[in-house]
């Protein structure tokens, strides 16, 4: 019972915890990308209005003004800026970038931002993922140039799995919080029923004075406690007069056994040619009162079950055959005995 107590406590909490901290994960990564291509969009934008000041009729050209404006740029945000002219060729960008006069036409933002459209594009360099962010630079009615932002995402990656490790150590918390309090609750529930089965088994035993603390809650405990104390004082008040009633019909029975003895003791001594039907009839006084004596160890035993002892079931038999053989002899039926020596337990 405590482990289905558990389960199904734990199963709550992990089902609440799924519930709750999947949507939290989702939610923090798609803010941050969100986030981080929006800072991107902003930086590009921002070049773009600058670098718009440096544009000539369908051309642009790269000053040292454009240099230091892009190494300014990138030393605040990190991120790789390259300006291209209208062919898609680089040139200007920030140390590290890539080289003058390279060709990146073939770039999926650049394309769009050919057509005098920006765009957002997230590709895979050297094994590493690049958020490109491309804005064209308008030269009258055709595109003079494009600011292309390049973001490493490997952050991004790292503040959202981070994240994610807190949440499952955060659930994790959560859940031995409550396996532990769920393991209290379970024993708080449980250990009435254990001390109810100590009880039983003590009372089965032949303890009649096994009781059980009634507990207060919850009444379904309480209810079945009261019933198994007032079944135990039922069943010790019948056990009690049945007792009672053996121990007196025994001593009541005792009186003429004893006086029969002795009657027979006199008139096996008056008709010597009677002896042995008297022998038969004190020894069968004699089995009778060794029964009464039983029964009054029995009244006055404290256990339920009585010691077990060998019984020579072949002497038994032999002890009946030749209680009975008068009476069969006068009925013209023989009594034979045919018992292998067998010791019972009894």
């Amino acid at each position: 019972m405590r482990r289905r107590l558990l389960l199904s406590y734990v199963s709550l909490v992990v089902f609440v915890l799924l519930a709750l901290e999947l949507p939290l994960g989702l939610s923090f990564a798609n803010a941050e990308r969100r986030r981080l291509t929006s800072d991107a969009q902003h930086d590009a934008f921002a070049i773009a209005v600058r670098t718009d000041l440096e544009l000539t009729p369908g051309s642009i050209r790269g000053s040292t003004a454009l240099r230091a404006m892009l190494s300014k740029f990138a030393a605040r945000t990190h991120d790789e800026i390259t300006i291209l002219d209208s062919g898609g060729h680089v040139v200007a960008a920030t140390a590290g970038g890539p080289a003058l006069g390279a060709d990146l036409s073939a770039n999926p933002a650049v394309q769009v931002a050919l057509r005098g459209d920006d765009a957002t594009r997230e590709i895979e360099a050297s094994g590493d993922d690049i958020l490109n962010v491309a804005v064209p630079l308008i030269a009258g009615r055709d595109v003079g140039g494009i600011v292309l932002v390049g973001v490493d995402l490997s952050g991004l990656s790292h503040r959202i799995t981070s994240n994610w490790l807190r949440l499952l150590v955060l659930g994790g918390i959560v859940l031995a919080v409550v396996l532990l309090v769920s393991l209290l609750l379970a024993q708080s529930f449980t250990r009435p029923l254990h001390e109810l089965q100590r009880a039983a088994k003590r009372l089965g035993d032949g303890d009649l004075g096994a009781r059980v603390k009634v507990p207060e809650d919850p009444a379904e405990l309480r209810e079945l406690a009261e019933s198994f104390n007032a079944t135990a004082e039922h069943l010790a008040t019948l056990l009690r007069s049945q007792q009672s009633f053996i121990a007196d019909a025994s001593h009541q029975l005792r009186t003429p056994l004893t006086a029969l003895q002795f009657r027979l003791e006199n008139l096996e001594d008056d008709a010597p040619e009677h002896r042995d039907d008297v022998g038969g009839a004190r020894r069968e006084v004699v089995r009778l009162s060794q029964l009464v004596d039983g029964l009054l160890k029995l009244a006055r035993a404290e256990q339920a079950a009585p010691p077990r002892t060998d019984v020579d079931l072949r002497a038994v038999a032999e002890d009946r055959c030749a209680a009975w053989w008068p009476l069969a002899a006068d009925h013209q039926v023989t009594l034979e005995t045919d018992v292998p020596i067998v010791a019972v337990r009894s």
